[in-house]
């Protein structure tokens, strides 16, 4: 369980990230695979049980213990990886709700309260663009006027 433990916590701490993503899709599809067998075994060797019983002698059936128990813990395996897969979807979609980082519109880098430069790309991040037509403010990314639509420098 610590490998499983690491392997949450490295994609948590990256939570939309293609890593992350790749971390999720895995747990996922083993997780899912691991039910599957689970449940499957588990049926089949109670259908075995229950065949046995009916019968006239009834035997002790080895079988159906011998095949539960592995497909148990198949399934309880299964379900956690599937639990630590929706538990980092449930940290990413948490964490682009209460997120209130301010980006750089150039990069995309987290951007610090003192700052005036990005310090990833270098794009001046308070710059603004002076309309020549209306003289209104507009951001250094627009190429456009918000006010008049005039085409900006």
């Amino acid at each position: 369980m610590h490998f499983l433990k690491e392997i949450v916590s490295k994609a948590n701490k990256n939570l939309n990230s293609e890593e992350a993503k790749r971390i999720r899709k895995k747990l996922l599809t083993i997780g899912i695979i691991l039910v599957s067998i689970g449940a499957i075994g588990l049926i089949i060797s109670f259908a075995l049980f229950v065949s046995n019983m009916n019968s006239r002698e009834f035997n002790v059936p080895i079988l159906p213990f011998i095949l539960f128990m592995p497909c148990a813990i198949s399934l309880g395996i299964g379900t956690t990886l599937i639990h630590a897969a929706l538990s980092i979807v449930i940290a990413g979609v948490g964490s682009k709700i209460v997120d209130t980082n301010k980006y750089c519109s150039k990069c995309g880098d987290i951007i610090e309260p003192n700052e005036q430069y990005c310090s990833h790309c270098g794009q001046p991040l308070f710059a603004k663009k002076i309309c020549p037509k209306c003289q209104a403010q507009n951001d250094v990314d627009d190429n456009f006027c918000r006010s008049c639509g005039e085409r900006l420098n």
